[in-house]
């Protein structure tokens, strides 16, 4: 906003599968709606201003567009990725404005294979439009259009990594800049070793398993931290008072809408496993069938806040089997840590951070994981792990594995190490 000029941009960049939004400030307020034909806008301001609304045309037909149910002329910016119909109605407290599209799909470009060998050329086809421009940024060797339009050609370079180019397609009524990337690869790059070719060695757990998973919620856990982050008599915490997020089993006090999520889980799956326990992908893990069956930290004062494990031995990749009890309070941070120490002195490291490589190992009450990567590995009902693998890019001596809980309320555990070797 320059409201010393009276001017105002509104330029709404709010997901697109959204079908309405509204903002309402001291200074602004808006409202916004998508049929699924027509983009819908209503500005108001305490005093009049002249407005520029920018919206992201969603079909290369625009068949009219209205200010205050007047037609009105616009113009499109191409953008990356985006074609930004431009609007710039008169000065007024109230603006309405309404886009109405056609049918006609925004113009693309039909990628190649995106792996090239140095000095290779391939070739960039438009889809529902036409190529008018090839930004180059990094520099390739040839760009080259077609008289025609409909395709461009360009010249790989010859030094190997990923390369970029924009490419601007005009198609009926929209202009936009898609962004195409290429990589080349040397001729001389060997095939990556596949997981067939290695042999899966269990790392035996046991004189450090300190608690059984499917129990993990029946214990009662003492936060170690500050005072002022206690309350007293608080219902559900009883007269000692207790943390302000979690009950005393650990689990957060607002999840399960008054049911107790731990009365319906069950970890039969390694139960049943014999103590070698094999993932859903062919990893094996000595986990046993009874007792105590995983390696846990955290801050509560139950387990301690960091493990080392001694590996020694050789390999090219190491897996991890985990299982985290992690309240939604605790997100977007990392909350453990694994360090994997080599022989060479260098470490490797997995941040652990909910949801983006751990979640809880009851899908915070629900039962559905919801991490984003790694492989979800189920346990039984209700519950799961995450499984992930650490490429080491070659074989390498690996002396030992470390373990450590960051955040509070947080219990992460190691279910299984396997170290893969190349045979």
């Amino acid at each position: 906003m320059d409201a010393p000029n009276e001017r105002l941009v509104i330029q709404p960049s709010f997901p697109l599968a959204w079908k309405h939004a509204s903002i309402d400030c001291p200074v602004v307020s808006y409202e916004y709606a998508w049929d699924g034909r027509v983009d819908s806008l209503l500005i108001k301001t305490p005093r009049p201003l002249s407005p520029t609304i920018r919206l992201r045309a969603r079909f290369a037909s625009i068949k009219h567009v209205a200010v205050n149910g007047e037609s009105a002329g616009y113009t499109v910016d191409p953008g990356i990725g985006y074609a930004w119909i431009v609007i710039t109605p008169p000065r007024s407290e109230t603006t309405r404005v309404e886009i109405v599209y056609g049918a006609a799909a925004l113009p693309a470009i039909e990628l190649p294979a995106v792996n090239g060998l140095p000095g290779e050329t391939v070739f960039l086809a438009a889809k529902g439009g036409k190529i008018s421009a090839v930004h180059d940024v990094q520099g390739m060797s040839e760009v080259a259009i077609a008289a025609d339009g409909q395709q461009c050609s360009a010249t790989l370079p010859n030094q190997s990594g990923v390369y970029t180019v924009f490419v601007l397609v005009n198609g009926g009524d929209a202009r936009l800049w898609v962004p195409v990337e290429l990589e080349v690869k040397s001729e001389l790059e060997e095939a990556p070793v596949t997981d067939a070719e290695l042999t899966a060695v269990p790392v035996d757990l046991e004189t450090f398993h300190n608690q059984r998973l499917a129990d993990l919620h029946r214990n009662s856990y003492h936060p170690r931290i500050e005072e002022f982050y206690w309350v007293e008599k608080a219902g559900w915490m009883g007269e000692t008072g207790g943390s302000r997020t979690v009950k005393p089993n650990g689990r957060s006090w607002w999840e399960g809408h008054g049911k107790d999520p731990t009365q319906a889980l069950d970890t039969v799956l390694l139960a049943s496993a014999n103590g070698r326990f094999v993932s859903d992908n062919g990893i094996p893990f000595l986990i046993p069938a009874s007792g105590e069956d995983a390696v846990f930290t955290s801050l509560y004062q139950n387990f301690p806040d960091r493990v080392e494990i001694p590996v020694k031995m050789r390999g090219k990749k190491i897996c991890f089997l985990i299982a985290g009890s992690i309240t939604m309070a605790q997100s977007r941070m990392e909350n453990a840590r694994i360090t994997v120490q080599l022989g060479d002195g260098a470490d490797h490291v997995l941040s652990l951070r909910n949801p983006e490589t751990i979640d809880d190992w009851l899908g915070s009450g629900g039962g559905t994981p919801y991490v984003q990567s790694g492989r979800v590995q189920p346990l039984g009902g209700y519950t799961h792990a995450v499984l992930h693998e650490m490429d080491l890019g070659e074989t390498q001596e690996i002396e030992s594995v470390t373990l450590e809980t960051i955040t509070n309320e947080t219990m992460v555990g190691l279910l299984g190490i396997t170290v893969m070797q190349e045979e």
